[in-house]
């Protein structure tokens, strides 16, 4: 009853059920549950709570080293942003996709070098 059925619930609609599986989840899911739950609040409407919950979630991503998770949470981030109509986070942002692709290119030289 993890991160995978909350996604499956997320992608069915089953928002309420989603949430509140997402307030049970343990310390170490709850960065990806905070991406889920800021990607509901969005379709249901509440984008600046969506866009203060998905700057939370890509600060958080930023302390971790999981490249595919910050990207989820710049995703929810930028998806905020164009909800709430700010264009211009929104091209600002395009700095960090391509900061994260090249950390991630930087990673993929070092793994071949070994």
């Amino acid at each position: 009853m993890g991160l995978a059925r909350i996604e499956k619930l997320y992608w069915e609609g089953e928002f309420d059920e989603a949430l509140s599986l997402i307030e049970q989840l343990p310390p170490k899911d709850s960065l990806k549950g905070m991406m889920f739950k800021s990607g509901i609040l969005n379709i249901r409407g509440l984008y600046q709570n969506a866009l203060d919950l998905a700057s939370d979630a890509l600060q958080q991503s930023k302390e971790t080293n999981e490249h595919t998770t910050r990207l989820m949470a710049l995703f929810f981030y930028l998806w905020a942003l164009l909800f709430l109509g700010r264009y211009e986070d929104f091209l600002e942002s395009e700095k960090e996709i391509l900061e994260i692709g090249h950390v991630d290119e930087d990673n993929k030289s070092e793994q071949l070098q070994k």
